[in-house]
């Protein structure tokens, strides 16, 4: 329906995962997180193992 193969949408899913990982450690972006990072808010600025593991599985 969206009229992209599954290969193409298999690697689109992997370019954003690895677009994902490398912005997550860049610093500015840490500097955001650490400032969102009370408890109110702290679920929007973590990015928890199992997300990264998940993340790194699909990049490759």
């Amino acid at each position: 329906m969206t009229g992209i193969t599954l290969k193409e949408a298999e690697e689109l899913g992997s370019t954003f995962a690895k677009v994902f990982l490398r912005l997550h450690s860049l610093p500015k972006l840490l500097a955001v997180r650490e400032k969102y990072s009370s408890a109110k808010v702290l679920a929007v600025s973590q990015l928890y193992d199992s997300d990264i593991k998940t993340l790194t599985e699909l990049s490759t």
